[in-house]
């Protein structure tokens, strides 16, 4: 057999490819969101949900800043995509702990500071840092 020749090697049986488990990854989210059933069923205490973010970067520089209003027929998702070097689609920011516990004990204003602790990427073993500052005014229904 000649030298230049190679044989084939055999592979495994192919799973998902990186695209099929980013849409995999994205519509379990949203079948997510929405299966966390509308606010006012939720909490029928709560009538809207004003939430205000603010990402900051590891060099503790602000990279964005933005706000979401939940209604009382919207979706009860207090969730943020994390903007940094983690990608976004695996690195998240879960408020609805922190939420529950506000309108368990009747507070108007909430606030808190979350760190992404997601790796960067698959092959390295850094943390993404990217840090959420978040402030919630919940509005109750009048009684």
């Amino acid at each position: 057999m000649p030298a230049f020749f190679k044989p084939r090697r055999r592979r495994g049986p192919a799973g998902p490819n990186k695209n099929e488990q980013k849409v995999l990854r994205r519509s379990s989210a949203e079948r997510d969101a929405r299966s966390a059933g509308a606010l006012k069923d939720r909490f029928p205490t709560v009538s809207a949900i004003s939430l205000q973010f603010k990402f900051i970067t590891p060099q503790q520089e602000v990279y964005e800043e933005g706000g979401r209003k939940i209604s009382a027929t919207d979706p009860a998702d207090f969730s943020a995509p994390c903007p940094g070097r983690c990608g976004g689609e695996r690195g998240s920011f879960d408020l609805t702990e922190e939420m529950k516990t506000a309108i368990d004990s009747g507070k108007e204003r909430v606030e808190g500071r979350l760190i992404c602790q997601e790796t960067m990427n698959i092959s390295t073993v850094g943390a993404c840092d990217f840090r959420l500052e978040w402030k919630g005014t919940i509005t109750y229904v009048a009684e």
